[in-house]
């Protein structure tokens, strides 16, 4: 999806949780940026704010 359209924000969302969950915290990093990057809806802004790593973006 994302090579079609790479501002999915709830794609991003998606695969940062899944490298979160997995412990590749840079990659999720790099993810949730790229989620919230993209204007996302206020759902997609709280979710990607409840991972503790969010903290230490930006």
């Amino acid at each position: 999806m994302l090579l079609f359209n790479p501002n999915l924000s709830r794609v991003n969302l998606e695969l940062g949780a899944l490298y979160f969950r997995m412990g590749s915290f840079e990659l999720a990093r790099d993810y949730f940026n790229k989620a919230l990057a993209a204007n996302p809806p206020p759902e997609v802004n709280g979710r990607v704010n409840q991972f503790p790593l969010r903290r230490q973006i930006r």
